[in-house]
């Protein structure tokens, strides 16, 4: 579970998943990673503004008998609501939208973002409120995305040449390759070095 949660960060199931829909795909990729910015942007707003003061399961349940964290890295504070969960459900959703003509990928992807958010509970770092929120506002963030930008983002693409479209893929393959390495590095300094 500490390992499975960290594909909630966004970064990393977003750029794996950039990599293999950028060379057809690019204005959903694009719309994709602009919604992953804007649920991570407001998430980080209410949790700065808003909730800075709410607490951690750790830090309530500290010296509870039954509290069990496992954890990688000990969190206190910033709890409401989950960025990380946000940022896997909309993902997630995403991705089933992207796949729709397939039911089982979407069920897959749902199970996925269920795993996620709930290895979040699981490991001690947040509470299932904080899940909630997490991914109810992503899912809102999804629906103005696939409303507004998307059509924007989709228009645009669409009428560039094809040379221009090329170009438009392999700049989103390439920042998809970048981002990848740069959350594999992020993640191996940050947690697992000593």
């Amino acid at each position: 579970m500490p390992h499975l949660t960290h594909l909630g960060d966004g970064v990393l199931l977003g750029s794996i998943a950039g990599l293999f829909l950028a060379r057809k795909q690019s204005d959903k990729v694009i719309s994709m990673i602009t919604s992953l910015i804007l649920v991570s942007l407001v998430v980080a707003l209410l949790k700065s503004q808003f909730f800075s003061a709410w607490e951690r399961p750790l830090t309530v349940f500290e010296n509870g008998p039954d509290f069990f964290f496992i954890g990688l890295k000990v969190l206190r504070n910033n709890s409401f609501p989950s960025g990380h969960s946000a940022a896997i459900a909309i993902l997630c959703v995403w991705l089933a939208w992207i796949g729709a003509e397939k039911r089982w990928q979407q069920i897959l992807w749902a199970l996925l973002g269920i795993a996620v958010c709930y290895s979040r509970v699981y490991i001690g770092v947040h509470f299932p409120g904080d899940i909630m929120v997490g991914s109810m506002l992503a899912v809102a963030v999804f629906v103005i995305t696939l409303l507004w930008i998307y059509p924007a983002v989709s228009k645009w693409y669409h009428n560039q040449s094809s040379s221009a479209q090329q170009r438009t893929d392999l700049i989103a393959f390439i920042l998809m390759v970048i981002l990848l390495l740069g959350d594999i590095w992020r993640l191996y300094t940050t947690l697992y070095q000593a």
